[in-house]
């Protein structure tokens, strides 16, 4: 049986939940004065920054009918009072990005003048490796990039991001793991769209409805933040339901700027951008007021998410990746041991996605000596100890029933004879190199 390993799960939480100034403390009652006031500047700030003008007014109009009918006249948590609202907004038109809270630290936050808060922001952000998770090579020498977060601008971040680009910079192909990116900084990730261009180009325009005008948006390899890298290699990037907001913009911004294939699940579908709104009484208002329209497609993925051109769900992401990108090298291969070095990239893969189950039977067939190759069972796995290397000795990874993964550079296949016994294997090497060693007398 063949079953994926395990890979964290994705435990979606909550939209509208409770900020942590509820856990540190028990707010107190709200009153119908205040909840009045509340809503009534909610239904403001919806008509003077809600990036659709018409669908604004709509919203504002539902909300003070639902007012009007006391739906919220029993509501005097304001942590809850935040949720209905959120909630009732978004029942008159399902915007993920909207939302309300209460958090009178945050409230503070959006009228704060001073620099407290990008000072906060960057020593977060530090202790976070600016969300740069993984950077490593893949077999078959692709470069793979994880990261969780756009952390905010800055000389610390741009130096981490620069690293992980350099460290990448060698490879034939890049996959950019955004399945676990809720988003972020949108500067930031204009920055890291500009390590993939070569020259300044035209990806898409942008709507402000406070200043009520389209912008052009232009993305480019600026030296001074790249340090002169550019990764014109194909791109891969791995999608999932939880990508979200400027990832799901790295993702459609690539598909359609860079050709690169999308890999996973639709993303969550939440393309504007936000401005915090101090809402007064300790609430406030995280409202979407800027749009895109992508210059290929004339829109963005707000509702609908970033489509995947090859469906898969999160465990699987990874390996169907690596699959497509090995499968069109091994077809535009010119001579066989290009194509052996691609399957066997695919399989080394494979060796590392999959937990293959072989029945130890099999397994003992398979023990014996094969010329400097000796195989053995023990505590029900498969090792093998090559003499010709100082008695090396490595613990086999299943691919297949009779394929295993020997280590970095090299592969074993068993082969039976017309009667069902065991009489030879082929060593395969990463580099397209096949050794037949029959089994010794």
């Amino acid at each position: 049986m063949i079953r994926p390993l395990s890979y964290a799960a994705l435990i979606a939480a909550p939209l509208v939940c409770p900020p942590a100034y509820a856990q540190r403390q028990q707010p107190l009652p709200v009153s119908r004065e205040v909840r009045r006031a509340v809503l009534d500047s909610v239904r403001q700030a919806m008509l003077t920054y809600y990036v659709f003008p018409d669908t604004a007014t709509s919203m504002a109009a539902y909300l003070v009918g639902r007012r009007n009918a006391g739906a919220f006249d029993t509501v005097t948590n304001p942590n809850a009072l935040a949720g209905a609202i959120t909630r009732e907004l978004r029942r008159a038109h399902n915007d993920p990005h909207l939302r309300v809270v209460y958090d009178p630290q945050e409230a503070a936050r959006a009228v704060d003048t001073t620099h407290r808060e990008a000072r906060d922001a960057l020593a977060r952000d530090r202790k976070q490796n600016f969300y740069f998770r993984e950077a490593r090579i893949l077999p078959g020498n692709i470069g793979y990039l994880e990261f969780r977060q756009f952390a905010d601008t800055s000389e610390d971040a741009r130096k981490t991001v620069q690293a992980a680009m350099r460290f990448v910079a060698n490879t034939e192909a890049l996959i950019i793991d955004l399945r676990d990116n809720r988003g972020g900084s949108g500067a930031m990730a204009g920055e890291i769209a500009g390590y993939f261009v070569k020259h300044r180009v035209h990806w898409g325009d942008t709507y402000n409805r406070l200043m009520d005008k389209w912008t052009e948006g232009w993305t480019e390899n600026r030296p001074a933040i790249t340090g002169g890298i550019y990764l014109g290699m194909p791109i891969t990037v791995l999608t999932s339901s939880w990508t979200f907001s400027a990832a799901e913009g790295m993702a459609y911004g690539l598909k359609y700027g860079r050709n690169a294939r999308i890999v996973g699940q639709p993303t969550a579908g939440g393309a504007h951008v936000l401005r915090r709104v101090a809402l007064g009484n300790g609430f406030v208002g995280f409202i979407p007021y800027m749009r895109s329209a992508n210059v290929v497609t004339k829109t963005d993925w707000e509702g609908t998410g970033v489509a995947p051109d090859i469906l898969a769900d999160p465990p699987h992401a990874m390996l169907r990746a690596q699959e497509a990108i090995l499968a069109e090298r091994m077809a535009a291969a010119k001579d066989t041991m290009a194509r052996r070095a691609s399957a066997w990239a695919i399989n080394e893969a494979r060796a590392q996605a999959l937990d293959v189950d072989v029945p130890l039977t099999t397994l003992r067939d398979f023990a014996g000596r094969f010329e400097e190759y000796t195989f053995s069972v023990r505590e029900n796995r498969l090792y093998s100890e090559n003499s010709s290397r100082n008695g090396k000795t490595d613990k086999l990874k299943a691919i297949t029933p009779a394929l295993f993964q020997i280590d970095w550079e090299s592969q074993v296949e068993f082969v039976r004879d017309a009667t069902g016994l065991v009489a030879s294997v082929r060593i395969f090497w990463n580099d397209g190199w096949v050794d037949i060693i029959a089994r010794a007398k």
